[in-house]
């Protein structure tokens, strides 16, 4: 797993092992182009801070002023760094 922002692998964990009310930055997003990029169109960039909202595979994320659904499937891997 390449990470960015020199985080150690430690530090970085997936977006669906995150509870509900944690905040998080996202490191990386691995998958295939169109599922990456179309994450990208809705917010979803390396540095933006998420709040998860309803946690687990088929989570609901805040970033910024919106909140979003997101269906971890296999299709892309999302890595966040969590903050306090």
């Amino acid at each position: 797993m390449k990470t960015t922002f020199k985080e150690t692998a430690a530090q970085v964990v997936p977006l669906q092992s995150l509870k509900a009310g944690d905040s998080a930055i996202i490191v990386e997003m691995l998958g295939d182009d169109c599922t990456v990029k179309c994450l990208e169109e809705r917010g979803f960039r390396s540095g933006m801070r998420i709040k998860v909202i309803v946690p687990g595979l088929s989570a609901v994320c805040q970033v910024g002023d919106h909140r979003l659904s997101l269906r971890i499937c296999g299709h892309c891997e999302v890595f966040v760094r969590v903050e306090g």
